[in-house]
């Protein structure tokens, strides 16, 4: 996945350590994986599943499942929601392919028709997939497999059938109306979103509640901190993070302190 010259197209599966897994869809393998990694990393996912897998367990790896041309994406996507979505430890949200990370409702006809499409194309085998094992990029990159996937590319039935598909979906009125109050949802939580911060911002410019943050943060520092493990103490919170500096050449943070989280191997707490 380290050639980012040569865009592949195909299905993917996220493996996560603990053996949960997702299947997507991308026509750039490398770069969407990148773009997983970077959300999960940041927790701005948009699949709320990945993000606490991912907490709990850690980052996935990607796995290509199979490539083939863009036109039949939602296709090849769709049987493996077909078999796995709605399994354990399957962490899609959406049962039918193309839709969001959120996931949002099919039509049934929307759903079927990408189900038949699906099974069309892989019997009559005008626009087969190319199967690779694992991500082997010697394998992707060869001249051989670059060739056939050119040539399910030029084939313009499949194009044909999945712009009707497209066509029949947007014409919908139902799926208008969707559509419609989705992007009207998308404004309302953004101004919700910007009164909190509004409010939140007042809230820290008020003298009083500076001075009680302020206040309750020297008393922190004034306590005692033991490492749970070792049993040492320091007499100040300010004295065990100069310790930490010079022990591991970071700044740490008090979080740590006061959740009792776990820090370079140890565990530290407040004496009361």
């Amino acid at each position: 996945m380290s050639d980012w010259s040569t865009p592949l197209v195909g299905i993917y599966c996220l493996v996560f350590p603990s053996g949960h897994f997702y299947y997507g869809q991308s026509k750039h393998l490398a770069y969407r994986n990148a773009n997983h990694l970077s959300k999960l990393r940041k927790e701005l996912h948009a699949n709320r599943w990945m993000l606490a897998v991912c907490r709990k367990h850690g980052l996935p790896t990607m796995r290509i499942e199979c490539l083939c041309a863009e036109e039949d994406l939602d296709a090849a996507e769709q049987m493996y929601l077909d078999e796995y979505h709605g399994k354990p430890f399957c962490l899609n949200i959406a049962r039918h392919a193309g839709a969001p990370a959120r996931g949002r409702k099919a039509t049934t006809d929307e759903v079927e028709a990408k189900r038949l499409q699906g099974k069309q194309s892989w019997a009559n085998g005008t626009n087969a997939l190319i199967h690779c094992i694992g991500m082997n990029s010697a394998i992707l990159n060869r001249p051989d497999v670059r060739a056939k996937i050119k040539a399910i590319k030029s084939t313009p039935e499949s194009r044909k059938r999945d712009a009707e598909i497209r066509t029949a979906l947007h014409q919908d009125p139902e799926f208008k109306a969707k559509h419609a109050a989705g992007i009207a949802r998308h404004f309302a939580n953004t101004d919700q979103q910007q009164s909190r911060l509004s409010a939140l911002r007042i809230k820290h410019q008020d003298p009083e509640f500076k001075a009680r943050r302020i206040a309750a943060s020297q008393d922190a520092c004034r306590k005692q901190v033991e490492c749970v493990e070792t049993g040492q103490v320091w007499s100040s919170a300010a004295e065990w993070k100069r310790w930490i500096k010079e022990e591991y050449g970071v700044i740490a943070s008090l979080h740590h302190i006061r959740h009792e989280t776990p820090y370079k191997g140890f565990t530290f707490k407040y004496l009361a």
